[in-house]
């Protein structure tokens, strides 16, 4: 099986960018529906359903935000967990492991 190596703060400011997207996005959304609404003279049919349009864009905008804020916030976490996973799981030096101990005289990269 191949080696995983995760660098938690590149997941951090993966997370970060995500979430300042899916903000901008949500900003967006605000602007969308107001700019759809402008019928201009279109025929009065068009007229009447373009708040509707405007509307369900807008929705469909801000909920792409909001998913995009959501990934953000679960790379940011998997940052989390990689860091406590690190700081749990991963071998401290002590007996055996470390200068000193039966291992130390295999040298690094003798063991898998």
């Amino acid at each position: 099986m191949p080696r995983i190596e995760v660098t938690p703060a590149a997941l951090r400011g993966a997370g970060s960018r995500a979430t300042a997207v899916g903000d901008e996005l949500r900003g967006l959304a605000g602007q969308v529906g107001p700019g759809l609404d402008a019928a201009g003279g279109a025929p009065p049919d068009t007229a009447a359903a373009l708040p509707g349009f405007g509307a369900a864009v807008q929705a469909a905008v801000a909920m792409a935000g909001q998913s995009v804020i959501s990934l953000g916030g679960s790379v940011d976490a998997a940052a989390g967990c990689y860091e406590q996973t690190d700081q749990s799981a991963m071998p401290v030096a002590g007996p055996g492991l470390g200068a000193g101990g039966p291992f130390a005289a295999a040298g690094p990269g003798a063991w898998p």
